[in-house]
């Protein structure tokens, strides 16, 4: 429709011998291999001086229907102007341990830059056990670390970067173990709590044939004592049947917290 016979997908011959509008009211097509959509306004009048701001909402849906249920939510009034201020406001939350003030505005936001990539790839580290205490890793076996965000290196779009982060709180997914490892090789300096956990994890690691996986898969935890799963579940929850929910999610199995 846009491209029109250029394949290279270079020039957009299709709109150039068309228009937005005559491409609009042709058939539209909801899917494609490769994950990228057009936005389009059949037409609209600025006038001098005034400015319009246009905002695109990509994502899946598995159906027509689900696709309605998303539209009714991501058009709200304020939606995307909140959206955008809490993933700033997040933003620098996540990279407040390294701000950094010097006469260069520049160098200042290429260091909480660099610190966010790298907690990007290689996960944050977040105490989720014992977290109002300050006992080390090393020190107190309930004091558990976690890193939030570690995945694969890369874009989440690239298709080769097959991997799956789950849609909880403190998300995770699988990472290439030099891509994590080398990607941690400062945590212990914002997080002294976490002690050795990175060096016994990866140590733990290495085969008997001295190399190192590939893979480094998210991590999981499991509760031994039922008993004490219940009532940790009793504590933490405000009913009886969210506590038999939770009870029942941290005892059947394997699971990540959030």
């Amino acid at each position: 429709k846009v491209f029109g016979h250029d394949t290279s997908l270079e020039m957009p011959k299709g709109l150039s011998a068309s228009s937005v509008g005559k491409i609009l009211d042709e058939p539209q097509y909801g899917d494609a291999k490769t994950s990228s959509a057009f936005a389009a306004v059949r037409s609209i009048t600025v006038a001098p001086g005034d400015s319009i701001t246009i905002a695109s909402i990509y994502g899946k849906a598995a159906d027509m229907d689900e696709l309605k249920t998303i539209k009714s939510i991501v058009t709200k009034p304020n939606f995307v102007t909140d959206k955008f201020a809490r993933a700033r406001s997040l933003a620098d939350e996540l990279t407040a341990g390294v701000e950094t003030n010097t006469v260069n505005p520049l160098f200042n936001g290429a260091v909480k830059q660099m610190f966010l990539d790298n907690s990007l790839r290689g996960g944050l580290p977040t105490v989720v056990g014992n977290i109002d205490g300050d006992t080390t890793y090393d020190e107190d076996t309930t004091t558990k670390i976690f890193h939030s965000f570690s995945r694969i290196h890369g874009d989440l779009e690239r298709d080769y970067n097959a991997f799956h982060i789950m849609p909880s709180y403190f998300s995770q997914g699988p990472g290439n173990y030099r891509d994590v490892a080398q990607n941690r090789r400062d945590d212990v300096a914002f997080l002294p709590r976490m002690g050795s956990f990175d060096v016994q994890m990866f140590l733990s690691f290495i085969q008997a044939d001295g190399y190192e996986p590939l893979t480094v898969e998210a991590v999981v935890y499991m509760m031994p004592d039922e008993g004490k799963a219940r009532e940790i579940a009793a504590e933490v929850t405000t009913d009886a049947k969210s506590a038999q929910i939770l009870g029942d999610i941290i005892t059947g199995g394997p699971f990540r917290p959030g």
